[in-house]
């Protein structure tokens, strides 16, 4: 039997071409996935997709860096409405887009982002990913603006409470024709203050318990909405009948199962912030 003889000259034409081969295998099968998820998600006998506002907590991050561009383009494939961006405050008064205030459970350095300036943060990169042609520590208003031109809405969460820095912020989004209405905080400062500067904002005001104080909030608010921990709140179904019959609105996080979803419904919730929607 004849060998075979591969010219050293053809091997990294050969190499390339296996490689493009694998590649393309690669983003079929994820291109295949995402049907399926969409396929499922929207299979639910009890969900009715068209009146549910699905809100990602920053994005799938055990595949994709969170509150980042990729995690946008990764939610124009599902079926999310929104993305959570968790601002943070720099040291040098800038608002970066980062799931932890300590830096080193998403990136490769140490330290927390209100004692790092914004420069000194882009030394480094989300764990586990590779670097690309623009920072994957993102300014705030660059995400929430790639987001808003690709039909994602962006829901800005105050992590920080600074009068100057959240104006600051808020004008930067108005003058770069980024509609942000949506602005989340667990700090009820934040929020009243953002209602000083734009009446037609829309709250989402987060709280680890709903409270006679927080359904008060939200009642003399009209663009005020409840947000809840799913799996922390007891006794639910009583406090959903109570927030209905007020014309409160509400909304809950913490809910990552298409099960949990479903129960949820079936109480009355309709808007929900979680990472992705788990279908068993």
């Amino acid at each position: 039997m004849r060998k075979l003889k591969v010219e050293k000259k053809y091997i990294p034409l050969i190499i390339m071409a296996v490689a493009c081969v694998v590649m393309a295998v690669f983003c079929g099968i994820k291109a295949v996935d995402d049907i399926k998820y969409n396929e499922k998600l929207i299979s639910s006998s009890l969900i009715d997709t068209a009146n549910t506002f699905l809100i990602a907590d920053g994005g799938n991050g055990t595949e994709i860096p969170k509150n980042t561009k990729f995690a946008v383009d990764d939610l124009m494939t599902k079926s999310f409405s929104a993305i959570k961006i968790d601002a943070r405050l720099t040291k040098d008064k800038k608002w970066v887009s980062l799931q932890s205030e300590d830096i080193s459970t998403v990136t490769d350095g140490k330290g927390n982002v209100k004692d790092i300036n914004y420069y000194d943060l882009l030394n480094h990169n989300i764990k586990n990913f590779r670097p690309q042609e623009f920072p994957v520590i993102e300014l705030v208003e660059s995400t929430a603006k790639y987001a808003y031109e690709n039909s994602i809405f962006p829901v800005i969460f105050f992590h920080d409470y600074s009068k100057s820095a959240v104006k600051n912020l808020l004008g930067k989004l108005s003058n770069d024709g980024t509609r942000v209405l949506y602005f989340a905080s667990d700090d009820i400062r934040v929020l009243e203050y953002i209602r000083k500067l734009n009446s037609d904002a829309s709250l989402l005001y987060y709280v680890s318990e709903i409270n006679d104080e927080a359904l008060e909030k939200c009642k003399s608010d009209g663009n005020m909405t409840l947000c809840f921990d799913a799996e922390r709140e007891k006794k639910i179904s009583v406090k959903i009948e109570k927030m209905t019959s007020e014309n409160i609105s509400f909304m809950c996080h913490g809910a990552e199962a298409l099960s949990d979803i479903e129960k949820l419904y079936k109480l009355g919730v309709r808007h929900f912030i979680t990472d992705t929607v788990a279908v068993e």
